[in-house]
């Protein structure tokens, strides 16, 4: 990793610079939230009951609990999702991402490893513009209509990851133009297998993927006991070469309902982001 941080350093200065050049305040209002490796704060209450827990002497249906979270983060008026995304088999991905939604605005940001590349990249619309950042500089464009529905639908019906590689590529939110309710859909989901994550036991939800109608993978999410947010997802994706074996870890999730008290923000997030600017990507196990 040490040979790589002359790269990394140009990459991280040119990208901070372009920051400070075209964001507009983008990054300050977009990207503030909890750091990656903390506990999520301001957190709505989680629904009632769980996957598979009684509710007035029935089941709960596992699909509406899937709809049901998928909406909540839909509504919310603020979003932000810290994770560590590790992909294996026909493709290897090793990274940290923080999305992050307010009204209008939305951010995706991801550095690490993908492929045999050490990248980062970003991707932030305001409501009247979209600016990518990546390894080949800045671009502009005008904002898409529907960059939170295909950031919230993504991350719950496909992953994190799956948006992760368009930005690394310079390309924007996978149906930010609209539509990605009818493109990607979860398809059988059931009640999935209990787990015990960090000393708690959680539930999950299991679901098959298909895109553009075709099955394209299956994926178990399991959801925190106290918030029923996303807390851990493992999926697998088939591509023609073979399989995809996909872990994502959520390490911090915050989410504010419309009307609720707001995340206090200041000098607490520009110091943050300037502890991240300058963070390593994570670090290839020993072998």
């Amino acid at each position: 990793m040490t040979r790589h941080r002359p790269r990394m350093a140009r990459r991280a200065g040119g990208w901070a610079a372009a920051v400070r050049a075209g964001a507009r305040g983008l990054v300050a209002v977009a990207l503030a939230g909890p750091p990656l490796g903390c506990s999520a704060r301001g957190e709505q209450p989680a629904p009632p009951a769980a996957p598979g827990s009684p509710a007035g002497g029935a089941v709960v249906d596992a699909g509406a609990q899937l709809a049901a979270l998928e909406a909540r983060l839909l509504a919310a008026a603020e979003l932000d999702v810290r994770a560590e995304l590790v992909a294996e088999g026909a493709f290897t991905a090793k990274l940290r991402s923080s999305l992050a939604l307010r009204g209008d605005t939305a951010a995706l940001r991801a550095r690490g490893r993908f492929g045999d590349e050490l990248v980062e990249a970003a991707v932030m619309v305001d409501g009247r513009e979209q600016l990518a950042l990546t390894n080949r500089g800045p671009r502009t464009d005008p904002a898409p209509p529907d960059a939170r529905g295909a950031l919230v639908i993504g991350l719950v019906r496909m992953g994190v990851l799956h948006n992760v590689a368009r930005i690394v590529g310079g390309q924007g939110f996978d149906h930010a133009e609209g539509g990605a309710a009818q493109w990607v859909v979860a398809t059988d989901v059931a009640v999935g297998p209990e787990r015990t994550i960090e000393g708690r036991a959680a539930r999950s939800l299991a679901f098959g993927i298909a895109v553009n109608g075709q099955p394209s993978g299956r994926a178990t999410l399991w959801l925190h006991p106290d918030t029923g947010l996303p807390w851990l997802r493992e999926q697998v994706v088939a591509f023609p070469g073979g399989e995809m074996r996909v872990t994502e870890r959520y390490i911090g999730v915050h989410t504010r309902a419309a009307g609720g008290s707001a995340r206090p923000a200041g000098a607490t997030d520009a110091a943050e982001h300037a502890r991240e600017s300058s963070e390593e990507p994570p670090r290839e196990p020993a072998p």
